[in-house]
């Protein structure tokens, strides 16, 4: 529902909330510049909606950023300040409510698509329902999940009757190495943009070129999801959100906390927002939380450590923080970063 207030736009997001999230994309897509990579349904997303172009992650890690972005919470306070799968054992501190939890104790029915990544269990996270799940760091031919986590949303969503708002996370591992094309040729590695922090090598490029075919095998399944949702009855009031967990899987990104290991893609989109609009001011996932809480009308926890962004998607205001705090503990070993 949306209504003018003293000339700027201020409104609620009617009923369900739809998050796509996949691993290391960083912003290397082409609706951020990136000329070589074909990504045509995220270009279409962020077109039909709002680019949020200084987002950045809290770790430039998987499990830690994660959990910081569905907790509102920094990593040093959620416990997982490094991996959560196999023998590195980081784990959800249990007074740590993840937003399916919130959601949850609201009325949403809380659905997780694929991978959680936060915590040892997702049980204890909030969802009603776990589909299709896959796990982290799964490699060899059928580490590629994506196809099958869009499929799974897209059945589920055209059968879906119940009356009461949803929350959906999609997660996809896809661009994750070891990286699965699917369907996607790989390019020519002559033809692939090269970050300008790095050298013009031609193993750098071969990795690109991979990195890139995933890149589109996800993009795919992101259009698998929107389609499926714009063929249902809910395409009107859902609100979609894209994201990622940290950079590209690139030297001086991933694990670092220079930009490129923190600087991420966020996109949202709702049939009551403007459309191709760019919000230019920074923002921290541990601000996603609250930003979308108050867009559903809910109330913020006080715990949180995120500023909600609602004032930022309304036009409202400029800004809602000057600076960006960034952190890493552990990753494959104990490497503290601030």
């Amino acid at each position: 529902v949306s209504h003018a207030v003293s000339g700027a736009e201020c409104y609620t997001v009617s009923m369900n909330l739809l998050v796509i999230i996949c691993h290391d994309l960083g912003r290397h897509v082409g609706c951020y510049g990136w000329r070589s990579v074909h990504t045509p349904h995220l270009d279409r997303l962020a077109a039909g909606g709002i680019r949020f172009s200084r987002a950045f992650c809290t770790a430039p890690q998987c499990s830690p950023s994660r959990a910081a972005l569905w907790t509102g919470r920094y990593p040093h306070s959620t416990g997982v300040v490094g991996l959560t799968h196999r023998e590195y054992a980081n784990d959800l501190n249990p007074d740590e409510r993840h937003l399916a939890a919130l959601l949850h104790d609201a009325g949403y029915d809380t659905h997780l698509f694929g991978e959680q990544h936060m915590a040892r269990s997702a049980s204890r996270l909030g969802f009603d329902e776990l589909h299709v799940q896959t796990h982290a760091m799964s490699s060899g031919p059928n580490a590629g999940t994506c196809g099958n986590v869009a499929h799974a949303f897209a059945d589920w969503i055209a059968q879906r009757s119940a009356t009461a708002p949803f929350f959906a996370q999609v997660a996809f591992f896809e661009p994750h190495y070891p990286f699965q094309p699917g369907g996607v040729a790989v390019a020519n590695p002559a033809d692939v943009d090269i970050p300008p922090y790095l050298p013009d090598i031609s193993s750098l490029r071969h990795e690109i070129a991979r990195y890139e075919a995933s890149i589109t095998n996800m993009d795919t399944a992101v259009g698998c999801v929107l389609d499926a949702l714009q063929r249902s009855a809910f395409a009107d009031d859902t609100l979609v959100v894209f994201t990622t967990d940290h950079g590209s899987p690139l030297p001086r990104a991933k694990t670092t906390l220079y930009d490129p290991g923190i600087a991420t893609a966020l996109l949202m989109r709702h049939p009551g927002m403007p459309t191709g609009r760019v919000v230019n001011a920074l923002f921290s996932n541990v601000d996603l939380v609250p930003t979308l809480l108050e867009l559903l009308d809910l109330p913020v926890p006080a715990n949180l450590h995120g500023h909600s962004g609602a004032a930022l998607v309304r036009g409202n205001v400029a800004s809602i923080r000057s600076e960006i705090f960034a952190e890493k503990t552990y990753h494959g070993i104990y490497d503290p970063m601030r």
